[in-house]
């Protein structure tokens, strides 16, 4: 899987991925498309507050993903900011996981 903060300035990435079959999650604004990317997440990606929030759940995610422990999942901090927020990262944390299984 590769993490993308701003798809507009990273075009070459997104395109080589797509190429090689690598999943794109991309944090998008409203001057993206959200649809070069698989799972975008809302938000603004030109703010250090905002990418922050998202790079910590997404590594959080990860790492609980990764644990023998599947109780670590539950004690994730849950996102408080815009409705959706919570959603998108709990699935990403699924997906994650299932990329593991595989």
């Amino acid at each position: 899987m590769l993490v993308i903060i701003d798809p507009k300035k990273e075009k070459n990435a997104i395109r080589e991925a797509k190429s090689l079959g690598i999943t794109t999650v991309a944090l998008i604004d409203t001057d993206c498309d959200p649809t070069q990317v698989d799972l975008p997440i809302p938000g603004n990606d030109d703010g250090i507050r905002s990418i922050d929030l998202i790079v910590k759940q997404l590594a959080d995610a990860i790492l609980a993903g990764k644990s023998d422990n599947p109780e670590l999942m539950k004690t994730l901090p849950q996102p408080t900011p815009a409705s959706g927020a919570k959603d998108t990262v709990a699935e990403m944390a699924e997906m994650a996981e299932k990329a593991n299984m595989e």
